[in-house]
């Protein structure tokens, strides 16, 4: 649905259990959620009370029914809609055409919002499971590079032919189920002005036993979207989200918060821009198991890839989510890692009741070797992931002891209110931590996708975004990045 007279269709609408009240409405999708604006209303707008009075009646205003489902009929090409967990957010009434006969008559208007909308299928609500899903995020289509075109040259002239490519399957991990990769056309016939083919590709996810549309959607299409974020180094929202009915087998479109408008432009060159590792390189059977990764350690690589736009956040704030991103990563990753083995925590415990310091200060010592000081400090954490992924990305951390110093200096000093007004260059500096926590949590989580050595290396040593990264963080973190002479800034 991407046309405005597509956007608001007139209809006819109704809650899914109670077919019977049907009240005419436009479903307007410009919003960020999907609307039902009623010339009428589903709803009560008063209720009667019991009254002390006898032959009286009493009212008051009704309350508004819980989240429901609605359905409705369209004038659109899309017959169709359902509104998920719809909720009212008003519900006007013209006063003096009220009766007391008939107390929720007169003329009313409702507008009910709902968490999302299918276009083109009646279901039963947020219950509701399907078995295939797709959706296209923005940057997608070159990533994937699922194209069938080519193009010949010869004295005769051009010819350019295209095939529809085949589609790609791999086996998910993290369910009973297949990712699959698709691709259509469209084309116009030629024309004066020319001709053209546009190549879309969809992610199309399988599952035998069914999946809500929000799992769906959190699980699959998010998690799409955080890995295109990170591998592109800008923002991949999703931009299309659909379902396969399981009313007819059709593919219908879901609306809700989190889908943009796509930025795709045929004209521009970004739209050849290489990506850190290709899809070639990944590889479809990684990017099925990329689901079971995301979903062990989620939130932590939403949290690195919500840094990538700034979206307002304070260079301290982006600094502070990616410090904590990157310890959850180690703890994820290394739960069972120790600076003390459990004999000598059990001597350090034994010495502490055995020394002569009074009873308070011997229970908080006792508290921080059974909590903290067994486990790995902050500093020794982001050090063993820099040992990690220093021969991946070489370079990624400086020099590693001060560049851990410098994160948890910061980190603390934020936590802890320490910090007053900053300039510039500390600011800078603590912009460059912020992405050198960045680019070392998708280097590690690439590697916990098993994708070798020898393909990531040469991927970071030739990524522009990468490398003006390390050329900006010379200038504007020095002392860790160690850089010769300082430029100036542009």
């Amino acid at each position: 649905m991407t046309g405005e007279a597509e956007l608001r269709v007139s209809g006819r609408f109704w809650f899914a259990d109670n077919p019977d009240l049907i009240v005419p409405g436009t479903l307007d999708l410009t919003g960020r959620r999907p609307r039902v604006e009623l010339l009428g209303a589903l709803s009560s707008f008063v209720q009667e009370v019991p009254s002390s009075a006898p032959g009286t009646r009493t009212y008051e205003p009704a309350d508004p029914s819980a989240p429901r489902t609605i359905h409705g009929a369209l004038m659109g090409s899309r017959t169709v809609v359902t509104l998920c967990n719809a909720y009212q957010v008003k519900h006007t009434v013209k006063g003096f055409t009220l009766s007391f006969d008939e107390p929720n008559s007169g003329l009313q208007q409702e507008v009910i919002e709902g968490a999302y909308a299918v276009v083109g299928a009646h279901i039963e609500g947020l219950g509701t499971r399907v078995q295939q899903v797709r959706f296209r995020i923005a940057g997608q289509d070159a990533w994937c590079h699922h194209v069938g075109l080519s193009m010949e040259r010869d004295a005769e002239g051009i010819r350019i032919s295209y095939a529809e490519p085949d589609s790609l399957s791999a086996t998910l991990t993290d369910t009973v189920g297949v990712l699959s990769m698709d691709a259509s056309a469209t084309f116009c016939f030629p024309r004066i002005a020319g001709s053209f083919i546009e190549t879309k590709t969809w992610l199309r996810v399988s599952i035998d036993a069914g999946i809500s549309i929000r799992e769906a959607w959190r699980r699959y299409v998010l998690g799409s979207s955080v890995l295109l974020t990170l591998l592109n180094d800008r923002d991949c929202p999703p931009v299309a989200f659909q379902i396969k009915s399981p009313e007819d087998g059709l593919w219908c479109d879901v609306v809700l918060p989190g889908l943009k408008d796509d930025p795709l432009d045929l004209r521009s060159a970004k739209i050849d821009d290489p990506s850190l590792i290709s899809r070639q390189q990944l590889g479809l059977d990684r990017f099925a198991r990329w689901f079971e990764l995301i979903e062990a350690l989620r939130p932590l690589p939403h949290l690195a890839a919500g840094t990538v736009e700034h979206g307002g956040r304070t260079v301290q704030n982006q600094l502070l989510e990616l410090a904590t991103a990157a310890e959850g990563l180690h703890r994820r990753l290394y739960p069972d890692e120790r600076q003390l083995t459990p004999g000598e925590t059990s001597q350090a415990l034994e010495a502490v009741l055995d020394s002569p310091i009074n009873e308070e200060a011997k229970r908080l010592v006792l508290g921080a070797l059974r909590i903290y000081l067994f486990e790995p400090s902050f500093p020794k954490r982001l050090q063993r992931l820099a040992e990690d992924v220093s021969l991946v990305a070489p370079g990624i951390t400086g020099r590693t002891n001060r560049w851990y110093r410098a994160i948890s200096d910061a980190r603390n000093g934020f936590a802890h209110s320490l910090r007053g007004e900053e300039s510039d260059d500390t600011l800078f500096s603590h912009l460059t931590l912020a992405k050198s926590i960045r680019w070392l949590i998708t280097a590690r989580l690439l590697m916990e996708l098993n994708v070798p050595v020898e393909i990531l290396k040469p991927a970071f040593e030739r990524f522009e975004r990468y490398q003006q990264f390390l050329r900006n963080a010379k200038r504007d973190c020095p002392r860790v990045y160690a850089a010769g002479d300082q430029e100036a800034r542009a």
